[in-house]
C-alpha cells in the first residue's frame, strides 16, 4: 500500500456536530456502513489535509465489541503505523476524528457496547477532561503506546494483550492524570501482571490500586519515582489486597 496524507476535522464541523448530536446520533445508527453522511456538515468544509503522511493501511471489523483479538491486533497495528506522527497531531481531537470518520468508521462503531448520546459524546467526540483516553480509536492506541514494553526482545506486546484482556486492569488508571506517564502505567501493570500470573485476580481491587497510586503522589513526587520503585509498592498493595491485610 502507498501513503496518505492524514487529516483533521474542522472545528465548524466538530461544533455542529457535538450540539446536535442527540439528532446525529441516528445518522451514525442508521449508517453503519457509511460516513458520507457527514459531509454535509459546516456548508461541506468537514475536513481538512495535513502534510503528514501514514502508511493507508486498513483495520478489521471486529464481530462484536467483546472481539478481544481483532480489537487488540487492531491497536497494534495502529500504534505500529502512527507512532511516528508528532505528539501534537495524536494528542489532537480533531485528528482522530477525522482518522474515524474517513479510515475506520464501521471498526469505531461496532466497537460500541451502546449506542447512546453520552456515548458518543465520550467515545467519538472525546468529549470530558480525559477525551483521549475515551475515545474508541484513540484510546485503542494509547493502551498500547504506555504498554509497548520496548526492552523485550521476545514480545513487546505482552502486557498490552493482557491489559487489552481485561479492559478493567486499566480502566481506573485512565480517570487519573497519571496515567499518561509510561512508566507509571507500566510499572502498574507489570505488577498486576505477575500478581495474576500466579492465579489469583481480584477486579475490585483496581479501583483502590489506582486510588493508592493518586495517594502515594500526594507524599511523594510520582514523576521521581522509577518504573520499579511503582512496581514494587503496587505489587505490594495488590498482594495485600488479596489476601485482606491491606484495606
Amino acid at each position: 500500500m502507498g501513503k496518505i496524507n492524514i487529516g483533521y476535522m474542522t472545528e465548524a464541523a466538530y461544533t455542529e456536530l457535538r450540539q446536535n448530536i442527540s439528532e446525529y446520533k441516528q445518522r451514525f445508527i442508521e449508517n453503519s456502513k457509511d460516513s458520507s453522511w457527514v459531509d454535509s456538515l459546516a456548508d461541506g468544509k468537514v475536513f481538512q489535509n495535513k502534510s503528514y503522511q501514514i502508511d493507508d493501511f486498513t483495520l478489521k471489523v471486529p464481530s462484536s465489541p467483546t472481539d478481544i483479538k481483532t480489537i487488540t491486533e487492531n491497536a497494534i497495528l495502529l500504534y505500529e503505523k502512527l507512532k511516528h506522527l508528532p505528539g501534537y497531531v495524536l494528542s489532537n481531537k480533531y485528528f482522530w476524528l477525522w482518522f474515524m470518520f474517513k479510515r475506520c468508521y464501521t471498526v469505531s462503531l461496532t466497537m460500541m457496547e451502546k449506542k447512546e448520546e453520552s456515548s458518543f459524546n465520550n467515545q467519538w467526540l472525546l468529549g470530558g477532561r480525559r477525551g483521549l483516553f475515551f475515545g474508541l480509536i484513540s484510546r485503542s492506541y494509547y493502551r498500547v503506546a504506555l504498554t509497548v514494553d520496548e526492552d523485550n526482545d521476545l514480545d513487546r506486546y505482552y502486557l498490552t494483550r493482557f491489559t487489552f484482556e481485561s479492559p478493567s486492569r486499566f480502566r481506573e488508571l485512565t480517570w487519573r492524570t497519571f496515567s499518561s506517564e509510561k512508566h507509571i502505567v507500566m510499572g502498574f501493570m507489570k505488577a498486576v501482571y505477575d500478581i495474576v500470573k500466579t492465579g489469583k485476580e481480584r477486579s475490585s481491587c483496581y479501583d483502590d490500586l489506582a486510588k493508592d497510586v493518586s495517594r502515594l503522589g500526594s507524599v511523594k513526587i510520582l514523576d521521581m519515582m522509577s518504573e520499579d520503585d511503582i512496581y514494587q509498592y503496587v505489587f505490594a498493595k495488590y498482594k495485600g489486597y488479596l489476601s485482606k491485610t491491606v484495606k
